[in-house]
């Protein structure tokens, strides 16, 4: 029924972090053109999606090829504070960073996202492809922050970002977002010191 199967989201862009990401997957179907032959044939498809599903050739084929650094998936699957699409778009800014280097480059690409992640109050990431970050900053730009690139009301932090503080005094309701920044901070210092 299914010629094949494309990855996508995080998995399908090899960003993923162990842990702390799902995964995508689009099967495409082309022997249905209307509405009804697809309910006709519903049934059908969902037990094909199933079986596929429990093969394990499925599982082999999301980590075929792949070169995941165990350092990054190791360190940051711990902490659920930080989304998996914050950690996509911190290695997308540190490839950029490093000016696009090849995909040999994964050590570096490691090391880069630890060096934002230790200094987790200066990251202030962004892209001015589809807007003008400056136009959507104006209440947290000087708080840690990542925008979404194609939505610049979606800062994928938020919930960090919120209850943020720079400062030694940190208020009650805080304290638990901060507390887990720097363990988030402190682990980021240890994984970035490992690199050469």
């Amino acid at each position: 029924m299914f010629a094949y199967c494309l990855k996508g989201g995080s998995v399908g862009k090899g960003t993923a972090v162990l842990g702390l990401s799902d995964v995508d997957l689009i099967f495409p179907i082309y022997d249905i053109t209307t509405v009804e032959t697809l309910k006709q044939k519903m049934d059908d498809i969902k037990s094909a999606i199933d079986s596929l599903l429990q093969d394990k050739l499925l599982l082999q084929f999301f980590y075929k090829d792949k070169k995941n650094s165990l350092l990054v998936t190791s360190v940051l699957a711990e902490h659920t504070i930080i989304k998996s699409i914050a950690v996509e778009l911190l290695v997308i800014r540190s490839w950029e960073d490093l000016e696009k280097p090849d995909s040999d480059s994964e050590e570096k690409i490691s090391k880069k996202v630890f060096e934002h992640l230790r200094n987790f109050g200066k990251i202030h990431v962004s892209w001015s492809t589809y807007y003008k970050p400056a136009d959507y900053l104006h209440d947290i730009s000087s708080k840690p922050y990542i925008l979404d690139p194609v939505d610049p009301y979606n800062n994928v932090i938020s919930e960090i970002t919120n209850h943020y503080c720079g400062g030694s005094h940190v208020p009650e309701a805080d304290k638990a977002v901060m507390k887990q920044v720097n363990r988030l901070q402190s682990d980021a210092e240890r994984a970035f010191n490992s690199f050469k």
